[in-house]
């Protein structure tokens, strides 16, 4: 199978994609080559995947000239020059999505066509307005089309009358406006991925200038000071409250002000910003849940917050139109732990078909085995890991893990010893994991072997070991193992 760059980028494309960039290849004013455009159409014949085993360099060249020779280096050379037209493509694409009116409006301003240009930013303004999806791209467009505003009227007008002062001093306040609302969420934004990037990695925070600058302003002050003239500070709050909620994290009224706050303004946020914020309430459970802070609690919001994150599909956004492995896994993990079982089901059947096509068929195998262990048919569980296809699957510990259990319930000694030794050797040999995760893994998985050994001898008095189990610091599922022990004591 053809490896190239050009394969990562159509592999992003969506149908209505696709049909602009025929056009564009069609273009002779981009592409005034046709025979690439013939290539264009045979690689096409594998979408949406390309990966297909045919899918070859030779397969390329014969059916685009069946009459001559195979040749190497042209056909390099051909596609190199499709891979630049399509990223050429996407730039454009970027241009039409991202800049809805500043370029047009600076083209217009530059070349003097001051009638146009009073219809276009008129025209281009109320677009803006009309429906907008309020969040950072929409503020710092708003900045641009009135600073554009500002900087034309200012340099293109005599100021004799005070109607016109107060024109372009209001132009220039508006943009002002715009500005500081686009830079506090990218700045809040910003601030909370340093608090993330804290929690994980040893660096020196203090001195670190992005802490220092969000420290110097006094963002309080300066909100409360614009609030009259600002329509969208209701946005600004929502991330000030969020500010305010991971830097007092142990202050929950927070969260739920925040959550309040989101959910009233939630029909007119931009998708990215509501697929940012509803994140942003998943990880904060999750920092509650990891905690031990009103666990219980916690436990049963993420799952309530999962269930919108999921229904309205706020996973979706201009990055990605798929749900992520990741994300699957973890909210179905989340609906088992509380016991939704008829809504696991659901997500199973309904959301597999949303996750990458090449990743369908081994997560809905991973989700089926975790839900049939959730409940208690361990051999379905098991016959469904089977189902796994390859020995690359990223979430293969999972499953060992289900594994283990699952013949430990079963008590199938024999299985669930072999099983145990081929757990070590994958831990030993993975270069996938911390030490410590590795260590809590290692030490679950040596006292559940003891467990079955104890098993296999007959021995009744698990007191021992379960005195060790409690002890120790670092064991994976320690709970798991004690409620087995106190199963079988009782």
């Amino acid at each position: 199978m053809i490896k190239h760059p050009l394969l990562k980028i159509i592999k992003t494309l969506n149908n209505e994609e696709f049909k602009r960039l025929n056009k564009f290849l069609l273009s002779p004013y981009f592409n005034k080559r046709k025979k690439i455009f013939e290539y264009f159409k045979i690689i096409l014949f594998f979408k949406p995947d390309f990966n297909s085993s045919l899918l070859t360099k030779e397969f390329i060249w014969q059916k685009a000239n069946p009459q001559l020779a195979y040749n190497d280096d042209t056909l390099r050379s051909q596609l190199s020059k499709l891979n630049s037209l399509i990223r050429k493509f996407i730039i454009i694409e970027g241009l039409n999505s991202n800049g809805k009116g500043g370029d047009i409006l600076e083209e217009l301003s530059k070349r003097k066509i001051n009638d146009l240009y009073e219809k276009s930013v008129n025209r281009i303004t109320k677009e803006v307005e009309t429906n907008p999806e309020i969040g950072a791209a929409f503020f710092y467009e708003r900045y641009r089309i009135e600073i554009n505003k500002f900087t034309h009227n200012y340099a293109s007008q005599n100021l004799i009358k005070q109607k016109q002062v107060d024109r372009t001093a209001a132009e220039l306040s508006d943009s002002s406006i715009f500005l500081f609302n686009f830079f506090i969420t990218e700045l809040l934004g910003m601030s909370l991925n340093l608090h993330f990037l804290s929690q994980n990695f040893k660096f020196d925070l203090q001195s670190n200038t992005l802490r220092k600058l969000i420290q110097s302003i006094n963002l309080e002050e300066i909100m409360t000071s614009i609030s009259e003239d600002n329509k969208y500070s209701y946005v600004i709050n929502l991330y000030y409250m969020l500010h305010k909620l991971y830097n007092e994290p142990e202050k929950v009224e927070y969260y739920h002000q925040y959550k309040n706050t989101l959910s009233n303004f939630e029909k007119i946020l931009s998708r990215e910003e509501l697929s940012f914020h509803y994140t942003q309430l998943r990880n904060y459970c999750l920092i509650q849940i990891q905690t031990n802070n009103n666990k219980e609690k916690f436990s049963r919001e993420l799952f309530e917050v999962n269930s919108i994150f999921i229904h309205k599909e706020y996973y979706r956004n201009k990055e990605t139109h798929y749900l992520s492995a990741d994300m699957y896994r973890n909210i179905l993990l989340r609906a088992l732990d509380q016991k939704e079982f008829e809504w696991a089901l659901d997500f199973i059947k309904e959301e597999t078909l949303c996750l990458l096509p090449e990743q369908q068929e081994n997560m809905e195998a991973f989700g089926y085995a975790h839900y049939y262990f959730a409940k208690e048919q361990y051999e379905m569980a098991i016959e469904y890991i089977n189902k796994i296809t390859t020995d690359q699957f990223i979430y293969r510990i999972d499953l060992k893990n289900i594994n283990l259990k699952a013949y430990f319930i079963l008590e199938d000694v024999e299985k669930g010893l072999q099983e145990i030794h081929s757990y070590q050797q994958y831990l030993r040999d993975s270069q996938m994991f911390s030490s410590d995760r590795k260590s809590r893994y290692m030490n679950f998985s040596k006292f559940l072997e003891k467990l079955f050994l104890i098993r296999e001898k007959g021995k009744e008095d698990y007191g021992f070991i379960k005195k060790k189990i409690l002890e120790a610091p670092d064991v994976a599922f320690k709970d798991w193992l004690l409620e087995q022990i106190n199963y079988i004591e009782n």
